[in-house]
């Protein structure tokens, strides 16, 4: 009786290179689906007014790049005031700059004003919690993808 060992090293690089070569293809996507997904959550938990609808519109998620080393993606939000909104501001002095006076509306009367002193804002945070969201995404769909990989590399 005789047991014959080879060594079929052929045969294993071509599958690890198919291997490799779909983990990275499907890197990109999850990369994008995970940042696009974020900044939707981000968007939609945002509990902060909006009545210009600028800053929701402006959250948006998506692949920045993809070489061989990897994918890379963001989520941004593109107005001048989204850090304010989402850390919020210190108490601060706000003067006239377009007009001799500041003009404001409170309890129906009409104020007028060179300067006020603004007490400042609470953040409502709506970047962190999409950074997050995405994180988890990321996590949970290359783990998908890995499985799914390498369901085939044994084949």
């Amino acid at each position: 009786m005789m047991l014959r060992c080879t060594d079929n090293h052929a045969d294993l690089m071509k599958r690890v290179s198919a291997f490799a070569a779909e983990i990275h293809g499907g890197l990109s996507g999850v990369v994008a689906e995970s940042c696009a997904e974020g900044a939707e959550h981000g968007r939609t938990v945002g509990k902060f007014k909006d009545q210009s609808g600028n800053l929701r519109r402006s959250v948006q998620g998506k692949l920045t790049g993809s070489t061989a080393q990897g994918a890379d993606g963001e989520i941004t939000a593109d107005v001048p005031y989204a850090s304010h909104v989402e850390s919020g501001t210190k108490a601060h002095e706000i003067k006239a700059r377009n007009a001799p006076l500041l003009r404001w509306v409170s309890d129906g009367a009409v104020h007028y004003a060179k300067r006020v002193w603004h007490p400042g804002t609470r953040g409502t945070p709506f970047m962190g919690p999409a950074y997050l969201k995405a994180e988890g995404l990321l996590y949970a769909k290359a783990h998908v993808l890995m499985l799914r990989a390498a369901g085939r590399f044994g084949r």
